[in-house]
């Protein structure tokens, strides 16, 4: 009886049975759709959210402490993929003489990246003018000191007097508060990104003083 029924109603309205067939395949297609969707997003979330960080971790090597051994540690980890020393060296002002007149800023920060780092963490640091590599000037300390590729910007560190040097490029920093963040310190208490009324961003790429901590 219902063999019957299904073939009179295929043989009289087979229009409608057809369209309501494909509503419910759509339905069905809909629903697997979503499914493979929310799982393939579930597979790549974790990727997708470390794409976005510049440098996950940064250890700082305390005073008296041999920075090759650390970063040997650091290296050895399972879920290190790639590791490279910095060296950080706090200065106590930056000047550039440009077009007869003389800037300074105040205190800063000069690093000493290693060759490959740029390859390595390319979302560090972004070339905006001059060459890639060399003597590296902060965007805002560039703006401050009046300085572009081809002048002379003067570093002032504690205890060795001025070092002259030529900057090569000028660069942004668009992770600047990880890059100089307060390692191990609480959160409300790590630094900002360089203020625009000071040299917080120094020259990156010249060699650090020796007297800057370890990297």
């Amino acid at each position: 009886m219902i063999t019957s029924w299904a073939r009179s109603l295929a043989r009289h309205r087979a229009g409608r049975l057809l369209a309501a067939m494909t509503g419910i395949a759509l339905a069905v297609a809909l629903v697997a759709a979503l499914g493979s969707f929310l799982t393939a997003s579930k597979a790549t979330m974790t990727q997708r959210a470390v794409r976005s960080v510049a440098v996950d971790w940064q250890v700082e090597v305390q005073p008296g402490a041999d920075p090759n051994s650390v970063l040997r540690q650091v290296r050895s980890d399972p879920g290190t993929r790639a590791a490279l020393p910095v060296g950080y060296a706090r200065t106590t002002g930056f000047t550039a003489q440009v077009q007869g007149s003389t800037q300074t800023t105040g205190p800063g920060i000069a690093l000493g990246l290693p060759t490959g780092y740029r390859h390595q963490f390319p979302d560090e640091i972004r070339t905006l003018s001059g060459s890639p590599t060399g003597v590296l000037l902060a965007q805002q300390t560039a703006a401050n000191l009046h300085a572009a590729p081809g002048d002379t910007v003067t570093v002032q560190l504690p205890g060795t007097g001025p070092h002259p040097v030529r900057v090569d490029g000028v660069v942004d920093l668009p992770q600047a508060d990880s890059l100089f963040q307060k390692v191990g310190a609480p959160t409300q208490s790590q630094p900002t990104a360089p203020p625009t009324t000071s040299s917080s961003c120094p020259p990156l790429g010249s060699p650090p003083s020796p007297t800057a901590p370890p990297p």
